[in-house]
């Protein structure tokens, strides 16, 4: 059974997109179809980000694993001080940590993006950004609480 539009009179992608199927003679099957790969799913009450330190230290920049708060957790900013409390006991209170603004747009060290599939991929982005021959990513597996 074919739908199609009445009211705008013009035709939807997926409308296009199957009739042009239909006339190389392929079918398209919908099903109920859900990704299973290595993100977790996102808790609808969470908004999840990572933390780094940006470039104050000099040859190093370390970021926390992908991590979600809800709401009333998030306003206070406690985890940025948590996170860069973890750097200074883990690795020796590396020169300049947490000096100066950090590296995100407005100058954050920690961002809170949304889900986690998309925390994760802006964490990638800043990576590979900051990545250099004379700068080294250093994962420190922290998360907040």
């Amino acid at each position: 059974m074919r739908r199609r539009r009445q009211s705008s009179g013009r035709q939807t992608v997926r409308d296009v997109s199957r009739e042009s199927i239909a006339s190389i003679q392929w079918k398209i099957v919908d099903v109920d179809w859900a990704f299973s790969g290595q993100v977790p799913a996102s808790q609808a009450e969470l908004i999840y980000g990572y933390c780094q330190s940006g470039t104050s230290v000099a040859n190093a920049t370390y970021f926390s694993d992908v991590f979600g708060l809800t709401l009333a957790e998030v306003a206070p900013n406690a985890f940025v001080q948590a996170f860069f409390e973890f750097v200074r006991s883990k690795y020796g209170n590396p020169p300049g940590l947490g000096s100066g603004r950090g590296p995100g747009p407005n100058g954050e060290s920690c961002a809170m993006v949304g889900n986690i599939a998309d925390a994760q991929r802006d964490k990638r982005v800043w990576e590979d950004k900051l990545r250099s021959p004379t700068r080294q990513i250093v994962e420190t597996s922290w998360r907040f609480r």
